[in-house]
């Protein structure tokens, strides 16, 4: 069964662990129960395992809440239509007044969730063949390393959990202390290399979507990037340069995304979706809860879209400071007057009127009249893996699946990670031109310092992964780093306050149902 058609409706959601939540008094009983009937066979064991995958399409993380980092980092602004979206721009949220700062948090505690308990059951259960059992068991690390790590970069120091809550109320695991972060990297280190170790390069197809071997090296690199690793993370980047890990390559700009051009070579983690199926709105685990990528729809400024998110008039006005040697990957990222996009060809000068063509054709309006709320003297939108004006499946059933890491972006963090450790050498700047190569672009000028080729990168990862929400944990990341350029330092994004903007809130009724956490800095 494909990965991206898993409905997990798995039992074991009964005892994600999320502090303070209701069900705990039950849990013990639970557990049994389920010890007695369930992880008993393989088949329950892949089941489990499937489960582990379900969290990715929750509104806390990938369906939802991630496209908000582009709020928050100055790069999309909200439109009319954003509704309780709209106080992630300038960082106008609270721990209390915004649902999904909570979902962020409970999403990431679900999937760790299901992932401590395959690591608990799953070895308990026979397997006629021991090297499925053990991949299950890697790609439960992988999977417990991935929501770690966006949960520790969201909320800074938080409870730590290695295993299910035992359902006793002296169990330390009903009122947790939040744990250093340190501590949680290590533990994201530590599972990324058990997982690295034991997952395969690549899967047949009905598998296309678990993590590789390739994924695991790729954020175990990005891991020691932010903790400043750098010759840790050199190491982890060049073996995937090095088809260590598979044959990864660069493919061309415009044919990365897309739903024909899902799961292509350039892909080292891909979250898939599923259109056709569920409705639109609901949210977890149930029969009716779409698949699809929401983010894809929300963003896209077509008719039949949201247009909730804009380009911001910064972003276009870095675009435009680079209008001949980076026309290509602005065409791509962002749609403008004047570009051919499918049948808007091309898109007209006002794009959301409309045209009398004869007495008998008229052509409706081909944009959300919402991109008329942010007017910058020309009409611009999101076009990256943003459905086109040929690509409606349905309200809300967009099937483009989201690459969290790509080739591209492993090679732009080797350059940086090799620079950092021993300057521009011959490795940084054939990495960093690969991508420019790419793009069609000159290669950067040989003799740069130190400082002047990390400006380099700083700039050619906005040019490169502008709009798939890295940007607000690069500046973040960067906050000490002594020679920051101007467009990559932290305080420039709107409404930011050093001290607090750094992570998000811990949520209000986390603090209110668990008198051990204590609230960051909001």
């Amino acid at each position: 069964m494909k990965v991206r058609y898993i409905i997990a409706l798995f039992i074991a959601a009964f005892l994600v662990q999320s502090c303070g939540s209701s069900f705990l008094e039950d849990a013990k009983v639970q557990r049994d129960l389920f010890k007695e009937y369930f992880y008993k066979t393989e088949d329950d064991a892949k089941l489990a395992v499937n489960a582990m995958y379900s969290p990715l399409h929750w509104y806390g993380l990938f369906k939802r809440h991630r496209y908000l980092l582009g709020y928050m980092a100055g790069d999309c602004i909200p439109t009319s239509g954003a509704g309780q979206v709209q106080a992630y721009h300038e960082f106008k949220f609270g721990p209390s007044d915004n649902e999904l700062v909570a979902e962020a948090w409970t999403t990431c505690y679900a999937g760790i969730g299901r992932a401590n308990l395959v690591l608990e059951r799953v070895p308990e259960i026979p397997f006629e063949d021991e090297k499925i059992q053990q991949r299950y068991l890697a790609e439960a690390h992988f999977m417990r390393a991935f929501y770690y790590f966006n949960l520790v970069r969201m909320y800074g120091d938080v409870p730590l959990y290695t295993r299910s809550y035992s359902g006793d109320l002296d169990d330390p695991l009903l009122v947790p202390e939040r744990t250093d972060a340190s501590v949680i990297y290590d533990l994201i280190e530590e599972d990324l290399l058990k997982a690295k170790g034991i997952l395969p390069a690549e899967y047949p197809t009905a598998d296309i979507g678990r993590p590789t071997s390739g994924a695991a090296t790729g954020y175990l690199g990005k891991v020691f990037l932010f903790r400043k690793k750098y010759a840790e993370a050199v190491k982890e980047f060049k073996e995937i340069k090095d088809g260590l890990h598979g044959m990864y390559d660069l493919v061309p700009f415009d044919q990365i995304w897309g739903v024909a051009n899902n799961n292509n070579k350039e892909s080292i983690f891909e979250i898939q979706y599923l259109a056709g199926f569920g409705t639109p709105w609901p949210n977890g685990d149930n029969t009716a809860a779409s698949k699809s990528n929401w983010v894809a729809t929300a963003v896209s400024p077509g008719s039949g879209s949201f247009a909730n998110a804009l380009p911001s008039e910064e972003v276009n006005d870095f675009f435009n400071m680079y209008p001949e040697e980076n026309q290509l990957r602005r065409y791509y990222t962002i749609a403008r007057s004047g570009d051919v996009w499918q049948s808007w060809n091309p898109i007209r000068e006002d794009p959301t009127a409309e045209v009398v063509i004869s007495e008998d054709e008229v052509i409706g309006a081909q944009w959300n009249a919402r991109t008329k709320d942010k007017p910058y003297g020309y009409f611009s939108g999101i076009r990256k893996f943003a459905e086109g004006p040929d690509d409606r499946r349905g309200f809300n059933q967009c099937p483009n699946n989201y690459a969290p890491m790509r080739y591209a972006d492993v090679l732009l963090m080797l350059a940086e990670a090799e620079n950092e450790l021993n300057g521009p050498t011959a490795l940084a700047y054939e990495s960093i031109n690969m991508v420019r190569s790419r793009a069609q672009v000159d290669p950067i000028p040989a003799g740069l310092g130190k400082d002047e080729f990390f400006e380099k990168v700083v700039v050619e990862r906005r040019l490169e992964l502008t709009f798939e929400w890295h940007r607000f944990f690069d500046l973040v990341r960067w906050m000490d780093h002594p020679n920051r350029p101007e467009i990559g330092k932290a305080e420039n994004m709107p409404g930011f306050v050093v001290g607090r903007n750094e992570v998000l809130p811990i949520p209000q009724n986390e603090i209110q149902t668990n008198p051990n956490l204590k609230q960051n800095n909001y």
